[in-house]
């Protein structure tokens, strides 16, 4: 009763919100005809061999930069959220998705000023890219900008059956209340496994750290540790 009692607290405080993230595809496969060279130089079966080339070198600055803004998009809807059932789908406090919006908008003002840096060197990286490339470089693997090739967008999908089935179809409606419940009740159990590991994995770093090395020497824990160990407590409140 106490596991029902909590999945329906949880689907009356939080609603989903997606997440979806697209980056440029920086390899691509060889050709036939590529293949056929390698296989030749290795003296191998046509089929044996396989092959990609790198399109741009995903070491520069301004590139890491564009990438990072991606995934610490990502990574913030993952930390401000519950795992559901639905894919691409997680839960979300009803009073968290003001800080939600408003933090997932300074991070994409953030990576539209990194694209700009991004696309200033994109020349200089076709030119480097068709240096190394050699005769594997083609134009049309490159488009003229990348800032439409990078980026996230979020929505709040309703998760609830449709209000106008509850009058067309009693029946299919209560189905569909009675799969909603039991997909809150699966999220109840995914958050404590999530919180759970993530607790795990915080006691045994600190474990580690305060158990003396071979030659006795006490370690230190550094501030920034527990700053992180009480962001995990207030996560799991």
């Amino acid at each position: 009763q106490n596991q029902v009692d909590v999945a329906e607290a949880l689907r009356e405080a939080t609603v989903g919100v997606r997440f979806r993230r697209f980056v440029f595809g920086v390899e691509r496969k060889l050709t036939s005809e590529q293949r056929n060279v390698m296989a030749a130089a290795f003296d191998a079966a046509d089929q044996a061999v396989k092959g990609k080339k790198v399109l741009l070198d995903t070491k520069r600055l301004e590139y890491k930069r564009v990438v990072g803004r991606v995934l610490a998009a990502m990574g913030f809807w993952r930390e401000i959220t519950v795992p559901f059932e639905d894919v691409g789908v997680r839960l979300i406090r009803r009073d968290k998705v003001e800080a939600f919006e408003a933090q997932m908008a300074v991070i994409k003002k953030e990576l539209d000023i990194n694209l700009t840096a991004l696309d200033k060197v994109y020349a200089d990286a076709r030119e480097q890219a068709k240096a190394l490339l050699g005769n594997l470089f083609d134009e049309n693997d490159y488009p003229p900008s990348l800032k439409k090739f990078f980026g996230f967008t979020w929505d709040y999908p309703s998760i609830e059956p449709a209000a106008a089935l509850k009058k067309i179809a009693p029946q299919i409606y209560a189905q569909q209340q009675a799969a909603v419940a039991a997909k809150f009740a699966g999220a109840v159990v995914a958050a404590e496994a999530m919180l759970a590991s993530e607790m795990h994995k915080m006691l045994s770093a600190w474990i580690d750290r305060l158990t003396p090395g071979p030659d006795g020497k006490k370690k230190v824990i550094r501030k920034d540790a527990l700053d992180g160990f009480q962001q995990v407590l207030a996560r799991i409140k």
